[in-house]
């Protein structure tokens, strides 16, 4: 499609960054303008669709080993952070190999914290890391006081002011003793064991591996009419404020042929 990124400071000096614009003109990956160039700051599905195991796929195929290699690295970190499916020798191995490659610290350090907890679970003799069962308490929890203050700007002296209250409400919530034990839409809070984090679940296909076509924002996807497509689903102003509107992506040099086809007959 002809896009030329800015050039940047800093990163794997053998990675060409120019390459990841041919990954974003593939069908074979999830990869969009919008996500590329970053248009949405802090957009979780943007990172994950731009270090992918499609896009790294795709470098392999084209034979760009150096950046196939380092997509590979990141993707095998984040799913063994995050994905079911893989033992804990193969998280700790996909920990280390991104540990030992050019990060930043914030991930070095949670990478750190992981093996420590892995090491600390080998010595009580828990079978794996504690990570799943407790980020969603966590989360509950934060829930409930962002729901208490009616709002996303929490201070410390709010925090001070509602924690009495929101430690026994929680305690309340998770108390299987009570009859409203776990009341909440998606059964949050059960009694029975949960499926290992090692185990990956039988038919269900693993999330990263899984391509999401999105045809406004992918230049792959030959679309007539782009310009004047609806977006589906328009946003609300506050929406906007979180998940930016990224717009249309460049034309593509597909879509131009495709349409000097046209008028020639």
């Amino acid at each position: 499609m002809g896009l030329t990124l800015p050039s940047i400071e800093g990163g794997p000096p053998e990675v060409k960054v120019q390459r990841f614009a041919e990954a974003c003109d593939s069908e074979t990956t999830d990869l969009t303008v919008a996500a590329l160039l970053g248009k949405r700051k802090q957009s979780v599905a943007d990172a994950e669709s731009l270090l992918s195991p499609a896009v790294a796929k795709f470098f392999e195929t084209k034979n760009y080993t150096n950046e196939a290699a380092y997509v590979n690295i990141v993707s095998r970190w984040h799913e063994a952070s995050d994905g079911r499916g893989l033992s804990q020798a193969e998280r700790e191995a996909a920990n280390w190999d991104m540990f030992h490659y050019e990060t930043v610290i914030a991930v070095t350090t949670n990478i750190e914290s992981q093996e420590y907890r892995r090491a600390e679970n080998d010595n009580l003799g828990y079978p794996e890391h504690p990570r799943s069962g407790t980020t969603d308490d966590v989360e509950c929890f934060f829930s409930m006081l962002h729901n208490k203050i009616k709002g996303q700007n929490v201070t410390l002296q709010d925090f001070k002011k509602w924690w009495r209250k929101l430690v026994i409400e929680f305690n309340l919530r998770v108390d299987e003793s009570l009859p409203f034990y776990f009341w909440t839409l998606n059964d949050r809070f059960s009694t029975e064991d949960l499926p290992s984090f090692d185990e990956q679940q039988p038919g269900k296909k693993k999330r990263l591996y899984t391509l999401k076509r999105r045809s406004r924002e992918d230049s792959s996807i030959v679309c007539v009419g782009r310009l004047s497509l609806p977006a589906k689903g328009q946003q609300r102003t506050r929406q906007l404020y979180h998940n930016t509107n990224v717009g249309v992506p460049p034309v593509t040099g597909q879509f131009l042929a495709q349409v000097q086809d046209e008028l020639n007959q």
